[in-house]
């Protein structure tokens, strides 16, 4: 009976253990796009583009190596981090159609 009991306690503090951390790293997030958020109402006319401004936007620029893809032309994968937000992807062609798509259906159903 205790081996059991010992076992059940031995899950349920893993699982708080892991709940604590999920609730851990959704804080963090929401703090990040506090900040991103904050950053991004400081820029609402931007003229020009500047070092000071993509120093106060950008955390980090990732450059890797380049390779030729199927059409023999060089490509240069790069990653940016933005400041409380960090990587955003841009959609691929695909999720471009995709959500063309969508919006010609729900122009058709209203």
């Amino acid at each position: 009976m205790t081996a059991t009991y010992e076992s059940e306690q031995k899950e349920l503090m893993e699982s708080v253990a892991e709940s604590e951390q999920t609730l851990s790293s959704a804080e963090q997030e929401n703090v990040d796009l506090r900040t991103f958020l904050s950053v991004i109402r400081q820029c609402t006319d931007i003229q020009e583009l500047t070092p000071a401004l993509v120093n106060h936007l950008i955390s980090k620029i990732e450059i890797f190596d380049s390779y030729k893809d199927e059409n023999r032309k060089k490509r240069v994968p790069v990653k940016i981090h933005f400041v409380g937000a960090g990587v955003i992807q841009p959609p691929d062609a695909k999720m471009i159609r995709e959500a063309q798509e969508e919006m010609k259906n729900a122009a058709k159903s209203a």
